[in-house]
């Protein structure tokens, strides 16, 4: 018999099955929906039976699909892994690494982590995703990047993890703000001014609000904002904030803006490079961790760096 069945055909039926709608399959495989359509009925058609029951709310994976589903990821985790083999195999590190990133970690760090990648790197196409922990959860989900930055709020059972650094956060404030000559000030005074955090859903925001009810103090912003592009500005409009330290102090020199420590309570965060354990880390990914955690370690890049400006 000859084997029509491809790796394209493979793909496309997984995203199906996985996102449960044509649209969502297609943007998740950057192509145009009839090509998901065709493609699905075109295997379907090849051995005369039926994956998908189409319905007004999009197309249901039957006992055949689930079956199949589970063939399909073994066989793309072994063409993954003939892949990498293939690749390693001429001693070059060369392919695809796609990252996602929190914006706090875009604003210090990511130009450094780039520069030194491509240099070392030339052969690899880095591509690095700003998001929050929502967003680059999803993306790890769906296989849109190898990497993700998060923090250890998130539960890391779902993924591996490796340690990238801890660091604390710190409360930023405008340079004219009336506290901002304090050396360090408390959890309530902190709580007690016109604050602006993320939103509830933010990793960042549930390390904040444990920590602080912890020292029991409530949390209750003034605003949640989620872009940090946003709260830099509406800091000079007499909010005041809470942001990791490591690596900002020329930013927030450049904005205007000052860090201070917070006490009672102490609040860090671990960063931490997840990725999936069920497929083969490339060379190409492992070397962009073991950069991002060189360049996170450097000299001074603690969040000591920037508690006086």
């Amino acid at each position: 018999m000859l084997i029509t069945l491809d790796v394209r055909q493979i793909r496309y039926f997984i995203a199906l099955y996985e996102e449960g709608s044509i649209t969502r399959a297609a943007e998740r495989l950057h192509v145009v929906q009839p090509a998901v359509s065709m493609q699905i009925r075109k295997l379907e058609a090849e051995y005369g039976l039926t994956l998908f029951d189409r319905t007004s709310h999009g197309v249901l994976p039957n006992a055949i699909s689930h079956q199949f589903y589970q063939i399909c990821r073994g066989i793309m985790e072994d063409v993954e892994a003939a892949h990498h083999f293939l690749v390693d195999a001429n001693g070059r590190v060369m392919g695809d690494v796609a990252m996602g990133i929190p914006p706090t970690l875009a604003l210090g760090t990511v130009a450094r982590v780039v520069n030194r990648y491509t240099t070392e790197f030339p052969d690899v196409k880095l591509r690095i995703i700003e998001g929050y922990s929502s967003s680059i959860v999803g993306w790890l989900e769906s296989g849109e990047i190898d990497i993700g930055v998060l923090t250890n709020e998130y539960d890391e059972s779902k993924f591996a993890s490796r340690l990238l650094i801890e660091e604390e956060i710190y409360a930023v404030v405008p340079c004219d703000h009336p506290i901002a000559r304090e050396s360090v000030i408390t959890g309530r005074e902190f709580a007690s001014r016109n604050v602006i955090l993320p939103s509830r859903p933010n990793l960042l925001r549930r390390l904040i609000d444990t920590s602080f009810a912890a020292a029991g103090i409530e949390l209750k912003p003034n605003l949640e904002i989620d872009s940090l592009t946003s709260v830099l500005e509406l800091l000079s409009h007499g909010y005041i904030t809470l942001l990791p330290g490591h690596d900002m102090s020329n930013l927030l020199g450049r904005l205007g803006l000052q860090a201070i420590p917070v006490r009672e309570p102490v609040t860090r965060r671990k960063l931490i490079a997840c990725y999936n354990a069920q497929k083969l880390l490339s060379k190409a990914a492992e070397a962009c961790i073991r950069i991002l955690h060189e360049e996170l370690a450097v000299p001074g890049a603690d969040g000591n760096a920037i508690c006086r400006t």
